[in-house]
């Protein structure tokens, strides 16, 4: 009788783990595809600054979500 209580008890543990982790991985998803694109609104008068000290290409490819988490991007200006 005691082997069962420690079965049942050992899987309720395990499914409430479980639940938890696996609401945590879909709220990182969903927090992943909720970044809507905002709309930017210029100002009259205003002024924009270009660093020509970094690289203009022509056409930039989509950012890379791994860049931002391991640390590696690189401003690239698009035209």
């Amino acid at each position: 009788m005691l082997s069962f209580l420690k079965y049942v008890l050992a899987t309720m543990v395990g499914f409430f783990l479980f639940l938890i982790v696996g609401v945590l991985i879909l709220v990182g998803i969903a927090s992943m595809f909720s970044n809507s694109d905002k709309e930017v609104s210029v100002d009259s008068n205003s002024v924009l600054k270009i660093d020509l000290n970094s690289s203009i290409q022509e056409n930039v490819a989509e950012e890379d979500p791994f860049s931002q988490i391991f640390g590696s991007e690189v401003s690239k200006i698009g035209l």
